[in-house]
């Protein structure tokens, strides 16, 4: 069945601003300090339950999930990145990895810290917090490192590319929660989840935590070890919260914690930690840490920041079916706030059901779109995920895009330079269009667009109209040729992305269209331009 749209794109004015926390932290200080406010949000966070109960443990001496071929290399974290380096970098790529079991040897199995950094760290050095980077990836994917790698990005750079966007969409968190290291049983919990992802796997999770690592006391290890590593942490520092990764466990590892001179019982065993400073860090980045680091006080040598909580996360694979792609000419990124909605009356003025792109509330910094000083940086194209509502309301009709514009520092000045919905239910390499035929419409005040389906509903896939193509498949370099092709003003060669590769305009007379030569193999679209109409046709490139 065939889905029409109608589309709106709607931008609001709202003078009252969001107070944001500007401390900056040291390369040791790389998380905030938890204020009340951080406080209701840890609260709102669920707890941790496995999914089936605890297995006896004792068969178990130790696991180091950092071994298997879902966990990326190790490597040294860019400024006070540390929550998004643990909570993207390793964790997410490692547990997306393992669902798709797939190896992170591969960059494109890689996903990106600095993607959900740079939405939160105002355009600054400053530390987030993991599960607000959660939260991003969540709303709206996470990017390899192909699409937007670390390794090039300042603190400030904000990706810009739908295709990207897109790709990004498919890499998700489906949930996280939280569980109380120091609680009753809470070992136990851990070390089973590490063992078997808490509901039986045959591989298990990683975990994120942190500890206060200035000032920290790390000594030289030679004792017991099922693992071989040469460092432990004996207590945590006084001052910098650092978060970091729990990829396993050993039993054996025994360390003096109190430096009595002594080993006691609640002095064996440990987890094994990953840093994100780099391989040189203690053993290739990593090292043990005591379970009794969960029972001290985080101001006296034990893990945590104010807390003991620990965080998990669940990952899916995500099919987008109907997103967005806007282009925004903008100043002052921390000045907008993306809701989305839809609604099943074509001629609905409120939506029946909206989400707040947390992605895009007024984050990033007073800063161009992309974050840099040029002309082309105030100039960005995003794409938003769509498919959550479309699940709520499958037939809608009306498409609502709502921008605020909420002052944060200076008031910026720009434009929504276009906005169109791309429909992948029918197709999911060739999605249906819909363009909102308004354009450049300025960002300063109540504005209101809305369009047909009819209108805006310009281009079709279509496999049963009169024009032929041939021969299909056809080579790199190679002629097409096109029947009826007087009726044809243009043709364009398009990716499975959506990118116009070459269009080329049509003179009577004409009957072939030339492949360019340098282009990858595939399939691709030739959109073919009527007069009244506009076709796709599918076709492979050898």
């Amino acid at each position: 069945m065939k889905k029409y749209f109608l589309l709106l794109l709607i931008l609001n004015f709202q003078l009252n601003s969001i107070a944001q926390d500007t401390n900056i932290f040291s390369r040791y200080s790389s998380m905030p300090e938890i204020n009340e406010d951080r406080r209701k949000k840890i609260e709102l966070i669920p707890d941790y339950h496995p999914k089936q109960q605890i297995k006896d443990l004792k068969s178990v001496e130790f696991i180091d999930n950092s071994t298997l071929q879902f966990f990326p290399a190790i490597f040294n974290q860019i400024g006070n990145s540390c929550s998004q380096a643990s909570g993207i970098r390793y964790i997410f790529s490692y547990e997306i990895n393992r669902l798709r079991n797939v190896n992170a040897s591969d960059s494109k199995n890689v996903y990106s810290y600095h993607y959900t950094w740079n939405f939160l760290n105002e355009g600054s050095n400053l530390g987030t917090w993991y599960y607000d980077g959660y939260d991003l990836v969540k709303d709206n994917g996470a990017p390899n490192i192909i699409d937007f790698p670390d390794n090039s990005a300042t603190e400030k750079t904000w990706m810009s590319g739908y295709s990207k966007y897109y790709n990004a969409m498919h890499n998700r968190i489906e949930s996280y929660s939280k569980l109380d290291a120091e609680a009753s049983g809470s070992l136990d919990l851990m070390k089973q989840y590490l063992i078997d992802h808490g509901d039986g796997s045959e591989t298990g999770g990683l975990i994120n935590f942190s500890g206060k690592t200035e000032n920290w006391d790390i000594i030289n290890y030679s004792g017991p070890s099922n693992t071989g590593y040469k460092y432990a942490i004996r207590n945590f520092g006084n001052g910098g919260d650092h978060a970091m990764t729990i990829v396993g466990f050993d039993d054996d590892i025994k360390v003096d914690v109190n430096s009595d001179g002594t080993i006691q019982d609640d002095e064996i065993g440990a987890f094994i930690i990953v840093n994100s400073w780099g391989s040189n860090w203690c053993s290739n980045g990593r090292a043990y840490m005591p379970y009794k680091l969960l029972y001290k006080s985080w101001w006296n040598g034990g893990m945590g920041n104010g807390d003991h909580y620990v965080y998990m996360m669940e990952v899916k694979s995500h099919e987008p079916t109907v997103t967005a792609k806007v282009n925004i000419t903008y100043t002052s990124r921390n000045d907008l706030w993306m809701i989305i909605g839809v609604a099943d009356d074509p001629n609905a003025t409120y939506t029946d059901k909206t989400k707040t792109m947390k992605i895009f509330k007024k984050l990033g910094g007073d800063f161009y779109m992309q974050g840099g000083t040029s002309n082309a940086d105030k100039q960005i194209e995003i794409g938003l995920d769509y498919s959550e509502l479309i699940e709520k309301i499958p037939d809608a009709k009306k498409i609502f895009l709502k921008v605020k514009q909420s002052p944060e520092g200076e008031l910026g000045e720009g434009v929504i330079t276009s906005f169109s919905i791309l429909d992948y239910r029918q197709n999911q390499s060739f999605p249906i269009k819909y363009t909102c035929t308004q354009t450049n419409v300025t960002i300063d005040a109540s504005i209101e667009l809305s369009v047909s389906s009819v209108s805006t509903r310009v281009e079709q896939y279509s496999s049963n109209s009169n024009i032929n193509i041939y021969p299909n498949p056809v080579n790199k370099g190679g002629e097409l040729y096109i029947s009826n092709l007087q009726e044809i003003k243009q043709v364009k060669l398009i990716n499975q992305h959506g990118q116009v590769i070459t269009s080329k305009n049509m003179n009577s007379g004409q009957t072939n269209f030339v492949i360019p030569s340098n282009i990858n193999t595939g399939i691709y679209i030739l959109e073919l331009v009527k007069e009244n109409n506009i076709f796709f046709k599918k076709i492979v490139i050898n």
